[in-house]
């Protein structure tokens, strides 16, 4: 079996690196919900990050530009989907009022932080 091929993983990068220079003030969180690990280890590690409230389809990351507000940004591949725990997530946070974008490019990201006013 060959290795599975790592396509969100520098996409994610870029708009890290994007998001950094675009918005040097801000504080850019990364929430880990997934691992490429397997066996014991792997199965304490998503257990204790359970317990330590990891949500499923919680977004890659986490923005706060320092203006009271906190901006979030799922980031896939170009022909990747959302699960279902990652819609029915966005869906209640922009009910609720935050602002989330799925992005899979850098220009998706521009456009997003554009449309929510912060470049």
């Amino acid at each position: 079996m060959s290795p599975r091929r790592d396509i969100e993983g520098p996409i994610h990068r870029a708009v890290l690196d994007y998001l950094r220079l675009a918005l040097p003030q801000a504080r850019i969180h990364h929430s880990p919900n997934e691992t490429d690990m397997s066996g014991p280890q792997a199965i304490r590690m998503v257990a204790k990050a359970k317990r330590m409230g990891t949500r499923p389809g919680w977004p890659d990351l986490e923005i706060l530009p320092g203006n009271g507000r906190v901006y979030f940004m799922e980031v896939k591949a170009p022909k990747g989907r959302l699960s279902d725990h990652q819609a029915d997530l966005m869906n209640w946070m922009i009910a609720v009022g935050y602002e989330v974008a799925v992005v899979r490019s850098v220009d998706d990201a521009k456009a997003a932080v554009r449309a929510w006013g912060l470049a």
